[in-house]
């Protein structure tokens, strides 16, 4: 191999003076293992992935829950303070009609 051959079966090659035909056994053996390893380390990092993936996806549920009790608290004040607003405005109206019929 020269330096100028840089293409991608040389430089995966496992073994450069490897004179195995195809069909040998053992050397289909060992392609296979290989694959093997490949695809297990593959696989662990994705198992690693959709763990980090659904606890990421755990927290923002945990957060949206949050949020809607919260959501619901200040909901049922907004509607306390609305029903004192009103109270308070109607309380004045009747007091400003009970000023103005008396005069």
């Amino acid at each position: 191999m020269s330096i100028e051959d840089k293409t991608y079966e040389n430089e995966t090659q496992l073994k450069p003076n490897d004179d195995r035909g195809q069909l040998d056994l053992t050397k289909q053996i060992d392609t296979k293992d290989e694959k093997i390893k490949l695809l297990t380390t593959k696989l662990a990092e994705m198992i690693e992935k959709n763990r980090a993936l659904y606890s990421h996806s755990r927290n923002l549920e945990d957060i949206n829950e949050a949020h809607k009790k919260l959501n619901g608290v200040l909901q049922r004040q907004l509607e306390e303070e609305k029903g004192k607003l009103k109270r308070l405005i109607d309380d004045r109206l009747n007091s400003a009609r009970t000023v103005g019929s008396n005069e």
